[in-house]
């Protein structure tokens, strides 16, 4: 659970810096972290059931603000941003593999 409050961390220092970007680009990367945020909440509720209902959403909401605070608290060089996204694609990548590939009698190819 850690982990996917990491990636919400960095899910909202993202979209903090993607509001200078324009509309477009803000509102993709929000309606494709929105859905992500959806599957995870449901695997997560599956996986740990009471756990996560008591303590789990309030660990990943907390998470949320404070990937806001130190979005607007901090100014970092224009390439770490850069960085984070990419961590974030292919973290998501995986985690979409992985819930595919439970999803399916077997692994996939």
């Amino acid at each position: 659970m850690i982990t996917f409050a990491f990636m919400n961390v960095l899910i909202s220092y993202l979209l903090v810096h993607r509001m200078n970007e324009g509309f477009l680009p803000l509102l993709l990367f929000f309606v494709a972290m929105f859905l992500k945020f959806i599957v995870n909440d449901n695997g997560l509720h599956n996986l740990h059931k009471q756990g996560y209902d008591q303590k789990g959403r309030w660990l990943l909401a907390a998470a949320v603000f404070l990937g806001w605070g130190i979005s607007v608290l901090t100014v970092l060089p224009e390439v770490v941003p850069v960085l984070l996204q990419a961590f974030l694609a292919g973290g998501v990548l995986l985690n979409s593999y992985q819930v595919l590939e439970k999803a399916t009698t077997g692994p996939l190819p």
